[in-house]
């Protein structure tokens, strides 16, 4: 099985993940953040990468080192994250946190997923009301990038919301719930115990 949390920054994708580890075990799942996975795919480029603080374009080239084959990397951070799923996901339930709020991903990821025969693919969507998000983005003290976050919520909200609703497609609203409480009804919808 393969259990996709998605949603824009500050829905508690992250925290949410966390949440799920600490009650159903790292024993019967595995629990990736693909922040993480990013952080690590960034640190084996051959060439360093710019920092989005220091230089306001460099946000924009992380993205396109996310999307993209560049000269930096011989293949794009989601083909990466691919290849890791597509060799544990025979043998390993896996819980992944990502946004998937592109065409190139969506296409790359949640479509091939969507129409794998061999995959149990959930697909849950975490969001709450655009005043909470920006809240949480803003007051998020390890939250690197605050502002392109907060720059790019509306055009996230769009994509999720044209784009993922799918009768397939969970939909949790985070605005009045806690992590704890969004844990157990990504248990509850998506069978994982």
């Amino acid at each position: 099985m393969l259990i996709w949390i998605d949603g824009p920054a500050g829905c508690g994708k992250t925290t949410t993940l966390h949440m799920l580890e600490a009650m159903i075990g790292n024993e019967k799942c595995l629990f990736w953040d693909s922040d993480l996975f990013f952080h690590q795919y960034m640190v084996e480029l051959p060439q360093p990468v710019a920092d989005p603080v220091a230089d306001p374009g460099g946000f924009d080239w992380l993205k396109m080192i996310f999307l993209h084959k560049s000269a930096v990397g011989d293949i794009s951070f989601h083909t990466h994250l691919r290849e890791l799923i597509d060799a544990e996901i025979c043998i390993s339930t896996i819980v992944v946190t990502m946004s998937l709020i592109n065409m190139d991903i969506k296409e790359n990821l949640y479509d091939y997923y969507r129409n794998a025969p061999s995959v149990d693919f959930k697909h849950v969507i975490l969001t709450a009301s655009h005043e909470q998000l920006e809240s949480r983005i803003l007051n998020d003290d390890n939250r690197k990038y605050k502002k392109n976050h907060q720059a790019e919520l509306n055009s996230s909200l769009i994509f999720l919301n044209e784009h993922y609703h799918n009768r397939e497609d969970i939909w949790i609203d985070t605005t009045d719930k806690s992590p704890d409480e969004a844990a157990k009804e990504i248990i509850r919808t998506t069978g994982i115990v």
